[in-house]
């Protein structure tokens, strides 16, 4: 059963970031970078909740960057495959982080996290003209992405973690 549930999800957010991925990306003024944590976040509190393993989080978002890695078939920029693989993982290892130490998700610690982990990342390993068109390419840019888009797309996982009645909505997790 667990082992279903890590490949339901996995596959599905991989899915999800191979064909979504696209269309978000033609949103006005970058409005789908407020779209791809929150639905990772929701799709790895999922993995979470049927499996309550840590590992199967990150093995779930290896599944799922696998399937986005086959978009380099087709892809004319490979910059805009490796690097949303390379989202995928930092995103579950943050999450995995917070549920080392939280014992739950923790939507803004886990968004925060990767985001630091994908500048590193982007400082250190990316090809120098990978990095003249990634966050990393200018202040604003860096900015925008560890400002604004981490606030929105915080705000819009803890709004989808309450529902009316005030209870956890279907994206906390927790295990005890």
């Amino acid at each position: 059963m667990k082992i279903r549930n890590l490949l339901f999800w996995g596959i599905a957010w991989g899915v999800f970031e191979s064909t979504a991925g696209f269309a978000l990306h033609q949103l006005p003024m970058g409005m789908g970078a407020y779209i791809w944590f929150p639905a990772a976040f929701c799709m790895m509190n999922r993995v979470y909740q049927k499996t309550g393993q840590k590992r199967a989080v990150v093995m779930a978002a290896l599944l799922a960057a696998s399937i986005k890695l086959l978009n380099l078939l087709w892809a004319a920029r490979p910059d805009v495959v490796i690097n949303p693989a390379v989202s995928i993982v930092l995103e579950a290892l943050a999450m995995a982080v917070a549920l080392s130490l939280f014992k739950k998700s923790n939507p803004a610690f886990v968004n925060a996290l990767w985001r630091l982990g994908y500048v590193l990342y982007a400082l250190a390993l990316m090809p120098g003209w990978m990095r003249e068109v990634s966050v990393v390419r200018d202040t604003d840019a860096l900015l925008s992405f560890m400002v604004r888009e981490y606030v929105f797309s915080t705000l819009i996982c803890m709004a989808l973690t309450i529902n009316l009645k005030g209870r956890r909505g279907i994206m906390h997790a927790e295990r005890g």
